[in-house]
């Protein structure tokens, strides 16, 4: 069963280039490792010195604890999100929903 999903990500980072801007490049990473079954929001700043890319990422997906997700991570995520990244929270709740029963009372 799939797991209700809260991702916190802060990347922070010099100015790319002219082309480029990290809110895309992280975007793109985002897609990358969750492709269309979390959902996400963005929060860009820039000025001469640094870009700042906040992301909430949320959704239900295959993970049951938030190590798991950490695993997922460091052997999908691309060099630079690691180079970018500055912090993150992650919280993962297993679905407790069992096979037979409500929960409940055990019977419907």
């Amino acid at each position: 069963m799939k797991s209700e999903c809260f991702f916190d990500f802060c990347f922070i980072c010099p100015p790319l280039a002219e082309q480029e801007n990290l809110k895309d490049a992280v975007e793109d990473e985002l897609f990358s490792l969750f492709g269309e079954s979390l959902h996400w929001y963005i929060d860009w700043r820039k000025n001469e010195e640094y870009e700042i890319v906040v992301a909430e990422v949320r959704g239900m997906e295959k993970w049951r604890s938030e190590e798991e997700v950490i695993s997922f991570l460091e052997t999908r995520a691309h060099p630079e999100f690691w180079q970018w990244l500055q912090g993150y929270r992650l919280q993962v709740y297993p679905n407790q929903a069992r096979e037979k029963g409500c929960g409940g009372c055990g019977c419907h």
